[in-house]
């Protein structure tokens, strides 16, 4: 079920890929040209729900990023860090997925330069956690602020 959260979570925060429309049109045509059983197309709209659920607003994650503290966010795209992990080749800390997306294009370390790779990489699960608490408490925070309006 944990997987399944993190998964949900990825899926919404990739904001070129995740749309409502998108998987309301996937649906319309499996379900037009019976493409799937009607208990995946049901296990597909859950799905949809989850994420749609998931899905924090653009106001929320903005307030995230502007009282994030500098090592919360992520260097190259200032986005808040969800999976810290520490470049060996320069000693900076970045958000897994950005530093893939980067790897996939020019497989050096954006900093120095130097030759790097995903498997290189140094998870850091101690600051994940750390973040993880902070922007729980910052959503908080953000929705007591929200009722108060």
């Amino acid at each position: 079920e944990e997987a399944i959260g993190r998964f949900t979570l990825s899926v919404v925060e990739d904001d070129r890929s995740y749309s409502v429309a998108l998987f309301e049109k996937a649906y319309g045509i499996l379900e037009q040209r019976s493409l799937k059983s009607a208990q995946s197309l049901e296990r597909l709209r859950e799905f949809a729900q989850r994420c749609q659920e998931a899905k924090v607003d653009s106001r929320l994650m903005e307030y995230l990023e502007s009282q994030a503290p500098d090592e919360y966010l992520d260097p190259l795209l200032a986005s808040l860090i969800t999976n810290p992990v520490r470049l060996p080749t320069s000693d900076n800390v970045m958000d897994l997925a950005v530093i893939k997306g980067q790897l996939l294009s020019d497989p050096r370390d954006p900093f120095n330069r130097a030759p790097l790779s995903v498997d290189m990489l140094e998870p850091l699960p101690d600051m994940k956690r750390e973040i993880s608490e902070w922007r729980e408490r910052k959503i908080q925070e953000y929705q007591a602020n929200q009722q108060q309006k």
